[in-house]
């Protein structure tokens, strides 16, 4: 069986989740389920209704995924918007599933210090990483910044070559990569373990 997943996400850098995702999906999933999992990229600047429109018309599939980070609301509060945001929007809605990360997307890629060294393109190097506990991951005021700071530093460079290392992209790198070592960790969080339920709850649904 195919099943087409249309994510919608926030920003650009949140194309990171589709690594999770697909580890989700693979974990409640019969090995005989294959899913396509897009990233609904729109050109242009759109409102956020119009937004969610366009993405379902244009790379329509099987499920809606749509994510929205925490950022200062609670994840019940999210999970509320969503719900509104999908039911104003559509008059029939598809099946959905809320994706919110807390506060925000890289709080999830803080995982993995030999991912890390690899994202950032040295592997073998010493430089101490101090990753933050998986516990409190969702307190971190600014998980973005931990995440990029710490890929610089696992660079092991310094001046020039620090400056052209770019460590934006290196996270969409590191999400594809912690992909293989899996997200089990995060299943500590109370907002991957509500995503997770959620999957799960689909994947029933979809048998």
């Amino acid at each position: 069986m195919a099943v087409r997943i249309t994510l919608v996400v926030d920003g650009s850098s949140d194309r990171a989740l589709k690594p999770i995702i697909e580890w989700l999906l693979k974990e409640h999933s019969p090995t005989d389920t294959i899913y396509k999992v897009t990233v609904a990229q729109l050109p242009g600047q759109h409102d956020e209704n119009e937004r969610l429109q366009l993405s379902w018309e244009y790379f329509e599939g099987d499920v809606l995924f749509v994510h929205r980070d925490a950022e200062k609301e609670t994840l019940a509060v999210r999970q509320a918007q969503i719900d509104v945001w999908v039911t104003t929007v559509f008059k029939k809605p598809p099946p959905y599933v809320r994706v919110v990360p807390v506060r925000m997307t890289e709080a999830w890629l803080l995982l993995n210090e030999a991912a890390i060294r690899e994202a950032a393109g040295n592997p073998n190097g010493s430089v101490r990483l101090s990753l933050p506990v998986i516990s409190r991951l969702e307190l971190l005021p600014d998980p973005k910044e931990v995440l990029l700071e710490l890929l610089r530093q696992a660079t092991g460079n310094t001046g020039r070559r620090l400056r052209y290392f770019n460590a934006r992209q290196a996270i969409h790198r590191l999400a594809d990569l912690q992909q293989e070592y899996g997200f089990h960790a995060l299943r500590a969080l109370p907002a991957f373990a509500a995503l997770e339920a959620e999957v799960a709850a689909l994947v029933q649904t979809l048998a």
